[in-house]
């Protein structure tokens, strides 16, 4: 059966979105054939793996265990949106110390919060904002309200499979997922759960939209125009899809037929659709993605080793054996991780 994705095109999502919904209805269709995860794309260009190695070391004592904690306790203090500092000091008690890239981690979401307001919203949101945003870090402050702020749902599944090595555990990744859904911490997901969840892929969803629309709109001549009729129908397909897919998952996958799904059920729920354990990283590349093609963080700030090697290869020579070793080893670890994923 071939997959329904959440498209990028607009007249081609609102199609998607009405065919998905009439097989739905008529029970020609089943749950692994919808992959609203594929919004964030397939991984990572090759542009970003230098960038992806020199991160690695930073990333080594965050583990599913310590996110799930800084995100149960930052809902627990009733702190659901983090600041910028509220987010690294809670960020290095998960075991992320590097400072830099915790920023850079939050600057992603921050930078591309207006592309979720819609076109016609977005001159005023962009007055309400005091000082403007300065340089591509993201450090505007809104009127009233201080530092911009996040989802702390949203930072954690960003940061979660940075390191592609984690997707070879799958029932740990299944684990974490129901973990990131559940964010009350009740042990079960409820429908507004898991729709809140699928909502994190609006962000990428119209990122890629006005990135791939952005030389037809310097061409027509009417971005304005267009831009809003492109929002709309784009939020007319995700909300359509998410619909669609929160019912059928748990018509599917909740045995008691209470809306309540275990973690149990869950799984039962991942084992018809692959996609799911899928979704964190596609997040996270989509995360990586932004840094590298918005520079919000920049080799030297990571690793200067792997900054070394960049800089011999540009110039054509040849890097210190220890580099090369150093190197090499990450390189086998996102080898080894990426034959996991593609067995």
């Amino acid at each position: 059966m071939t997959p329904i994705y959440v498209p990028y095109s607009v007249a081609g999502g609102l199609v998607a979105a009405q065919e998905a919904k009439e097989k739905v209805r008529v029970g020609t269709i089943g749950l692994a054939a919808l992959d609203i995860g594929a919004c964030a794309g397939e991984g990572p260009p090759p542009s970003t793996v230098l960038l992806q190695e020199a991160m690695l070391p930073h990333l080594s004592r965050v583990s599913f265990n310590s996110l799930v904690r800084l995100l149960k306790q930052a809902v627990e203090d009733n702190k659901t949106e983090l600041t910028r500092p509220e987010w690294i000091d809670r960020v290095a008690t998960a075991g992320l110390r590097h400072r830099r890239l915790a920023e850079a981690l939050f600057d992603v979401w921050a930078t591309t919060a207006e592309l979720e307001v819609a076109p016609c919203n977005r001159a005023a949101a962009a007055a309400a904002t005091e000082g403007g945003h300065h340089g591509r870090r993201g450090t505007a402050k809104q009127r009233g309200r201080g530092e911009p702020r996040v989802k702390a749902q949203m930072l954690v599944c960003g940061l979660a499979m940075l390191d592609p090595s984690k997707a070879g555990d799958a029932a740990a990744v299944t684990r974490f997922t129901f973990e990131l859904i559940d964010i009350d911490g009740s042990h079960e997901i409820e429908p507004m759960e898991l729709a809140g969840f699928l909502r994190l892929f609006r962000r990428p969803i119209f990122a890629s939209a006005q990135t791939s629309l952005a030389g037809f709109y310097r061409l027509c001549g009417f971005e304005e125009e267009y831009q809003k009729s492109v929002y709309a129908m784009l939020e007319l397909c995700i909300k359509r899809c998410i619909t669609i897919f929160v019912d059928h998952a748990f018509k599917s996958s909740d045995e008691n037929v209470d809306y309540l799904m275990t973690l149990d059920e869950f799984k039962d729920w991942c084992s018809q659709n692959a996609n799911v354990v899928q979704w964190v990283l596609q997040l996270s590349s989509f995360v990586l993605n932004q840094m590298k093609s918005e520079s919000l963080i920049h080799l030297k700030e990571l690793d200067r080793q792997t900054q070394a090697k960049w800089l011999v290869n540009e110039a054509g020579g040849e890097a210190s054996e220890h580099a090369l070793v150093t190197l090499g080893q990450v390189r086998a670890r996102l080898r080894h991780a990426a034959l996991i994923m593609t067995s």
